[in-house]
C-alpha cells in the first residue's frame, strides 16, 4: 500500500471512529483505540514469557492485558476532559 494512500485512509479511520463514538472533536480519545494494538504487540512480541510467569493462565492475560489497557487509556482521557472542562467552566 502506498504511504500516500494510507495517511489519508488513517486520517479518515480516526476521524470515523470518534464521530461513530460521539467523542468528535475530542482527539485524545484516539489514544483509547491506540491501546488496543500497541498492548496486542506487547503480547505477541513476549507469548513465551506469559506462559512461563502465568502458566496456562497466560491465556487469560491476553484478554486482560488489553482490556486494562483500554480501561485505563478511556480512565485517562475522561480525567484530562474533566479537568479542560472544569478549567473552562471557572474562567
Amino acid at each position: 500500500m502506498s504511504p500516500f494512500l494510507l495517511a489519508p485512509l488513517c486520517l479518515a479511520g480516526a476521524a470515523m471512529m470518534l464521530f461513530g463514538v460521539g467523542e468528535w472533536g475530542r482527539w485524545g480519545y484516539l489514544l483509547v483505540f491506540l491501546s488496543i494494538p500497541v498492548s496486542l504487540v506487547l503480547l505477541f512480541i513476549m507469548p513465551n514469557f506469559l506462559v512461563r510467569v502465568a502458566g496456562t493462565a497466560g491465556e487469560a492475560l491476553g484478554f486482560i492485558i488489553p482490556a486494562s489497557a483500554v480501561a485505563g487509556t478511556c480512565a485517562v482521557v475522561r480525567k484530562y476532559y474533566a479537568r479542560r472542562k472544569s478549567q473552562g467552566a471557572e474562567s
